[in-house]
């Protein structure tokens, strides 16, 4: 299984880099780096070595720093899903020195799990401890995997190619020439894009978690009806909750965490949203937005715990202002400079006049998710739930035929790349 494994991941990956100027390069770098990860993390789970931790996850880094920020300056291009597999590769250093993998990694088991085709463009990012553990236990695709891997992938189609691309539309015309839309219209656009990044996303994630679960792979849920967190923390516990949750245990956690009071656990968010931002992207605007990130998660920390009981209405409000705060910081995230951030914010609050463009679609959309939103409030807890059917049932062919064919018939097949495969 595990070479059968390797072989379509290296024709997956070969095939995404057949037409970018890197090219094979990009296969060398990242059988590079893994097999000096492996080396380094199996003598990690001999004997503990801080020094060595270091040199392995201080390669690792400087690979991803030198292409993500020096790059372009070079003439070297980024190869696709180097922010993922180096993540998922320092995540492998880190299990092995914290003894947290069940055996002596193998380099198969290494390589198959920083170039997992399922996860390298876009994540969700896995924790090697837990991939390890599922390609160890690896029995055969079965139904179950099966049924639920379709129904994943289905909802992840409709997601990207149903929604986010054709939101893209708009995005990509009002981000193109904001000076010559009005304030509404630019705030119209964070909206739309706020929209599209997480249909996108979240598609993609519900793609590779469906590809996954059919290999026979759990991997983690990373989206969980977001725009319903009521606070800066509830977002970030519901958005990328793989990167989130990586974030907390491989870089908050070991600055210290909560553990060594207020002052020292607001520096460690502060780091922690810093480094979010850099991993993101390599210009001013990204770490603009991981430091407004952090700014707010430290601001909502000390408030007085009176301002934030809980009920309906309450509940309500801080749903709808938290959406206005993470729209708005979407904005830096998706403008192309600085100054376009700026210009961008500044005719938004001044409400300036210019074209007016109000995308049906928005309406559309934006309806449909506070419509779904309203109904997990009511039914699931404010949670997010996958249904599946079963597939050998004549209601579970009927479901997923109709959904094929819906699909088919309402689809963008415009400009289809994934956001965060850019990253």
């Amino acid at each position: 299984m595990k070479i059968v494994l390797l072989l379509f991941d290296l024709i997956f990956y070969l095939y995404m880099l057949w037409s970018t100027a890197i090219g094979f390069a990009g296969v060398i770098i990242l059988i590079g780096l893994s097999v000096l990860s492996w080396a380094i993390s199996s003598r990690l789970y001999e004997k503990r070595s801080k020094g060595l931790l270091f040199a392995g996850v201080g390669a690792n880094v400087a690979v991803l720093a030198f292409f993500k920020y020096f790059g372009g300056v070079t003439g070297f291009i980024m190869p696709l899903g180097l922010s993922f597999y180096s993540f998922a590769l320092i995540s492998l250093l880190a299990d092995a020195y914290g003894g947290k993998l069940q055996e002596k990694p193998r380099l198969t088991d290494t390589l198959a799990y920083a170039g997992f085709f399922a996860t390298i463009l876009s994540g969700p990012i896995i924790k090697a401890r837990d991939f390890m553990k599922d390609i160890r236990a690896f029995k055969g695709i079965d139904r179950a995997g099966l049924n639920e891997g379709m129904w994943r992938i289905i909802r992840g189609l409709f997601e990207k190619l149903v929604i986010a691309d054709r939101l893209g539309i708009a995005v990509d015309a009002v981000y193109g020439a904001p000076a010559a839309y009005s304030g509404l219209s630019l705030f119209m656009a964070s909206v739309t894009y706020s929209l599209q990044i997480y249909f996108d996303f979240a598609g993609y994630s519900n793609i590779a978690i469906g590809l996954g679960r059919i290999l026979g792979f759990t991997l983690p849920e990373n989206f969980d009806l977001p725009y319903m967190a009521k606070n800066p923390s509830d977002f970030w516990k519901r958005w990328h909750i793989s990167l989130s949750s990586w974030l907390t245990e491989y870089i908050y956690i070991p600055l210290g965490g909560s553990r060594k009071g207020r002052l020292r656990k607001n520096i460690n968010i502060m780091i922690t949203m810093l480094v979010s931002g850099l991993w993101h992207g390599s210009t001013v605007n990204f770490l603009i937005w991981g430091a407004l990130h952090g700014l707010w998660q430290v601001g909502h920390s000390l408030l007085p715990k009176d301002c934030k009981k809980e009920n309906k209405a309450v509940n309500i409000i801080k749903t709808v202002l938290t959406f206005l705060a993470v729209n708005l910081l979407w904005i830096p995230f998706r403008a192309p400079d600085l100054a376009a951030c700026t210009a961008i914010v500044g005719r938004i609050f001044t409400m300036a006049e210019g074209v007016n463009y109000v995308y049906s679609y928005t309406l559309i959309f934006g309806a449909m998710l506070v419509i779904y939103e309203i109904f997990a409030g009511l039914r699931m807890g404010c949670r997010d739930r996958v249904w599946t059917f079963d597939l050998g049932s004549f209601k579970g062919k009927l479901i997923l035929l109709s959904a094929i064919l819906a699909i088919a018939l309402f689809a963008y097949f415009g400009n289809t790349a994934f956001i965060y495969s850019n990253f």
